[in-house]
């Protein structure tokens, strides 16, 4: 399960970011054309922080879900240029890096612990500090006017 689907079946506290839920990924990404790039950065935080909270029945840690869920990638993302100076055009994060993908940035962290764990074991703690880390990382990015 990724935080789209967690979203998506209503297991967080909506109160806190009721624009995080769409009905469907079609809802979602006209939701997203709507928005302005500061509104998208805002979204993108929202993101982060309710993966800092996201745990399963199980007791097990959401994963992010990627560019899937991420506002600001729906928007600007170039997979074919990630981790490069070319793509994500108009991206603040790329703004603030100088890199496309996320690079240069929290996520590369949490990506790489999701390659090389078992993501099926709870490893709740190090997850959360990770998402953490990212919303923190992006507003910075916010703060710094990009």
């Amino acid at each position: 399960m990724n935080i789209f689907d967690y979203l998506m079946i209503g297991k967080n506290n909506w109160s806190e970011m009721p624009e995080l839920k769409p009905r469907d990924r079609g809802a979602w990404i006209e939701f997203l054309d709507k928005k302005t790039t500061s509104e998208l950065l805002d979204i993108s935080i929202a993101k982060w922080h309710a993966l800092a909270k996201a745990i399963d029945e199980e007791g097990r840690y959401i994963m992010d879900g990627g560019i899937e869920t991420c506002a600001l990638c729906q928007r600007f993302h170039s997979r074919e240029f990630s981790g490069s100076s070319d793509g994500c055009d108009g991206c603040p994060i790329k703004a603030y890096t100088g890199l496309s993908g996320c690079g240069n940035t929290p996520y590369e962290d949490y990506e790489e612990f999701y390659a090389y764990e078992d993501v099926l074991d709870p490893q709740g703690e190090h997850a959360i500090e990770l998402a953490q880390a990212e919303a923190e990382f992006l507003e910075r990015v916010r703060e710094k006017g990009y």
